[in-house]
């Protein structure tokens, strides 16, 4: 089954949309236009914010792991192997 959700680009001072055409399941497609109905919203506009929450997170996420990733290059990071890992929470135990 299809849905088509519009997707928003700016054009100047005005907000525009474009149309995506995507494939759900039929039982997510029930899910949804029921929660669009009990939140009184357009299925679109919940289908555009869940894409924009989804897309912050990862955005964060891939930030941080590049982030982590420059750190360990220019060895302000360092990395340990499992074994090393496992040693040290042993001797972590130990202690307390």
């Amino acid at each position: 089954m299809y849905y088509t959700v519009y997707s928003m680009y700016t054009t100047g001072d005005v907000m525009a949309m474009k149309p995506k055409p995507i494939r759900f399941e039929e039982e997510t497609l029930e899910r949804l236009d029921k929660l669009a109905r009990i939140e009184e919203r357009d299925a679109s506009y919940l289908v555009r914010k869940a894409v924009d929450e989804l897309l912050e997170a990862h955005e964060w996420q891939v930030q941080q792991s590049l982030e982590v990733i420059e750190k360990i290059k220019s060895g302000e990071m360092e990395t340990l192997s499992h074994e090393e890992v496992k040693a040290r929470f042993k001797a972590k135990r130990r202690a307390s």
